[in-house]
């Protein structure tokens, strides 16, 4: 029975996406209130939610990014992101836990682009020393507004 089930789920019929049944109602109420007690600074609120999510969270950055240190900054800058959306969170939203992992695989999409960057080379053709200082300069002055961005008030 369990079989022929996810046989027709695969296929598209049911409510079934992403993997994973949708979340009962009765578990979207008690994340919603746990996210409440978030907004309000309840450390054993805040406590629990990291506990249940950070492991997954560090393992699918872990997975994108290629780099563990790199997915332990992403899941922390996840959580960062919980704690400014609490005070607004929309019970009727995403459930946590898909809204979390859409954040760390952005997080993660972001910082992998971001390693993509090509080098400049002062011996590119047309280009002057001085010109290479000032791309330098101007690429540099940009990373660290984005990093400055970033930090809290």
């Amino acid at each position: 029975m369990a079989d022929s089930r996810l046989i027709v789920m695969a296929r598209g019929s049911g409510n079934f996406s992403g993997g994973h049944a949708p979340t009962p109602a009765h578990e979207l109420d008690a994340e919603a209130a746990l996210i409440a007690r978030v907004a309000e600074h309840d450390a054993a609120a805040w406590t629990l939610i990291v506990e249940r999510h950070l492991g997954a969270l560090i393992a699918t950055a872990w997975h994108v990014t290629g780099d563990r240190g790199e997915a332990e900054d992403v899941a922390q800058e996840t959580f960062l992101r919980l704690i400014a959306k609490a005070e607004d969170w929309r019970r009727d939203g995403p459930p946590l836990r898909a809204w979390l992992h859409r954040v760390a695989v952005n997080l993660s999409i972001d910082r992998r682009r971001a390693r993509r960057t090509v080098p400049l080379d002062e011996s590119m053709p047309g280009l002057e020393a001085d010109s290479v200082d000032v791309l330098r300069d101007s690429a540099i002055t940009r990373a660290v507004g984005r990093v400055m961005e970033q930090l809290p008030p």
